[in-house]
């Protein structure tokens, strides 16, 4: 099997923790404490539901098993749920204005799965670290509102934020500075160069050179898994970040560190034309955005997409639409229906993935029908999320300000590198704010996926365009005085 492709649908770490688990509690006589202490996250347990407290250790290990692929310091994971009712859980995440539903749908998904199993769940908003990525300028105000951007779709697609404290990296780094930095260059003067670019996976699609500061960023992140100030228990990342993880571990050993975090890798959505077993000219072409989906799909793009997706017939292993179905599909509606054409468009359900394997695998289902299907669960998720980050706009407190203003603050700091440049981009706003009623107004990500050339303005707009040209140098921002961003109270 070629080095880059990685085994799907596979059991893995939940199966292997609940069997050692139930060992455990066999041969020990030690029961679980019912009163563990809470640490100084008193006052946030107590928010959370009695029944999921009282879970027992085995049942939240389990929970964690059904979201990780894959898990650093199982052992200490099961210590650590013995002597804690409700451990925290830090949920990594760099804030993008293309949010594809592996960081909007799956995150969603799997923090509600940890409140419900009694975990204190925290996202940290790595802002502070979006400022390597060459797309994103780094005006930290900018970058806020992108992280609102990104606050509002997970609200949207129904994370239950009221019982997630967000926490700004940039606000910890300037409360935190003299613990943070010393161990950051601590975690440098350990690693070798050709140990910092080992992790630096994603600069080769975008750019040949290798700017220093992305040498030195996963030193920077090592150091942030390990704060001491941010109390975390569990880490969450996902599986792409799984050189930063074994970095991480590599540190940990090195330096004989006694208490270390039980770091979850979840899976990360594959692209539809991910396929291990096909050698294409150039190794990036996989990686495109366009083979992405992303929150801000609109019905149209999904077919294209879907239509072109790899669905091998009678193979579930390697097969990316599955892979969407299993993770997306099941999870949000709890059944999966397949329209069959031969059986005149009779729908099959099926409850559970396994009985979906079989047949497919069998030839029973048809690549075509199981296609139609998952892009029809697709559309139905994003119709709704898209209708409800377009209200939230409207709503007077929104973390969102209004589009307009959104787009002027990505012109004037420079935030998107577009082949038209940013000032494209906010013509493309001025043009739709003038076509489009209020309530069918863009979301934010749509406009942000002109660099893709996605851009789904009409042709006619192109004249409206051009006599806004003349407008554009006396116009400023109409909200100067920074998002309304939830910050974290610790």
């Amino acid at each position: 099997m070629p080095p880059n492709s990685r085994p799907r649908l596979r059991v893995g770490f939940a199966t292997r923790m609940a069997r050692q688990q139930r060992m455990l509690e066999t041969n020990s006589t030690e029961q679980p404490s019912e009163t563990a202490t809470m640490d100084s996250c008193t006052d946030v347990a107590a928010s959370i539901d009695r029944d999921s407290v009282e879970l027992s250790c085995y049942e939240r290990i389990a929970a964690l098993g059904s979201i990780g692929d894959q898990c650093i310091y199982a052992d200490e994971l099961r210590l650590l749920l013995r002597k804690k009712n409700a451990p925290i859980c830090y949920v990594w995440f760099e804030p993008t204005p293309w949010m594809d539903i592996t960081q909007g749908l799956l995150k969603t998904i799997y923090v509600n799965k940890m409140l419900k199993a009694g975990y204190i769940v925290k996202i940290l908003i790595a802002d502070w670290f979006a400022q390597r990525n060459h797309r994103i300028c780094s005006n930290k105000y900018v970058i806020r509102k992108i992280g609102c951007y990104n606050i509002e779709m997970w609200k949207a697609a129904g994370m239950d934020l009221d019982r997630v404290e967000l926490v700004w990296f940039s606000d910890v780094l300037e409360r935190h500075a003299s613990d943070y930095w010393p161990l950051a260059l601590d975690v440098s003067k350990k690693c070798t160069l050709k140990r910092m670019a080992s992790c630096c996976t994603e600069t080769a699609p975008y750019d040949p050179r290798l700017p220093a500061a992305v040498i030195f960023y996963p030193c920077m992140q090592v150091a942030a898994i390990l704060c001491p100030k941010l109390q975390a228990d569990i880490w969450l990342f996902s599986m792409d970040q799984q050189e930063i993880v074994m970095l991480t571990r590599e540190y940990c050993e090195d330096i004989k560190r006694e208490s270390k975090p039980t770091i979850m890798l979840h899976n990360t959505l594959p692209n539809l034309v991910d396929n291990p077993y096909i050698v294409l000219k150039d190794p990036y072409n996989m990686r495109e955005p366009k083979w992405n989906i992303f929150m801000h799909d609109k019905e149209c793009a999904l077919n294209e997409k879907i239509s072109r997706a790899v669905c091998p017939p009678k193979v579930a292993v390697c097969n990316p639409c599955l892979e969407y179905i299993k993770y997306v599909i099941f999870p949000w509606f709890g059944k999966f229906e397949v329209a069959q054409k031969e059986q005149s468009g009779v729908n099959k359900p099926f409850e559970c993935m396994e009985d979906l394997i079989v047949d497919y695998e069998s030839g029973d289902l048809d690549p075509v029908d199981v296609k139609l299907a998952f892009e029809k669960g697709i559309c139905k998720i994003l119709e709704v999320i898209i209708a409800s980050l377009r209200g939230s706009i409207l709503v007077p407190g929104s973390l969102l300000a209004p589009p307009l203003s959104v787009a002027a603050a990505l012109v004037q700091g420079g935030a998107i590198s577009t082949p038209g440049g940013g000032i494209d981009l906010y013509l493309d706003v001025v043009v739709a704010r003038s076509f489009l009623s209020h309530v069918a107004m863009r979301s934010f990500g749509e406009l942000l996926s002109y660099p893709y050339g996605s851009s789904s303005l009409s042709s006619s707009s192109s004249t409206a365009r051009s006599s806004s040209r003349a407008k554009l140098s006396g116009l400023q921002l109409s909200n100067s005085s920074g998002p309304r961003c939830p910050v974290s109270s610790r």
